[in-house]
């Protein structure tokens, strides 16, 4: 039996991935030392909280039965434009993120 059929035994249908996970945290910190650091992984909790809510999203798309290619797209052109709209003001971002709702509102009509 292989280490996979076991683990998915033990743990469900979500063993492999737990599994994967486990590998990944073992053998980060030996070929990226620090890797898991606290300032390391306080960097990347923001950007994972966004990848988790659009994994959310798309879920739902493919369930539907439908694929849904312009999400990345939108994320990427969300990030830039509050970005550059906010420019570095902290009194800009309340504007920043209407802006990017607007847009991104935009590009789901135009897409749905």
């Amino acid at each position: 039996m292989t280490l996979v059929r076991l683990v998915g035994r033990v743990v469900g249908p979500a063993g492999p991935v737990i599994a994967a996970t486990a590998v990944l945290f073992a053998v980060s910190p030996l070929v990226v030392p620090g890797s898991l650091g606290h300032g390391s992984l306080a960097t990347m909790l923001p950007f994972a909280s966004f990848l988790a809510i659009a994994a959310c999203g798309q879920t739902l798309v493919i369930q539907q039965g439908g694929l849904d290619f312009s999400v990345p797209g939108t994320m990427s052109l969300a990030a830039v434009t509050l970005s550059k709209f906010a420019d570095q003001q902290p009194g800009r971002i309340i504007a920043s993120l209407l802006v990017v709702a607007v847009v991104s509102a935009g590009i789901g009509l135009l897409n749905g």
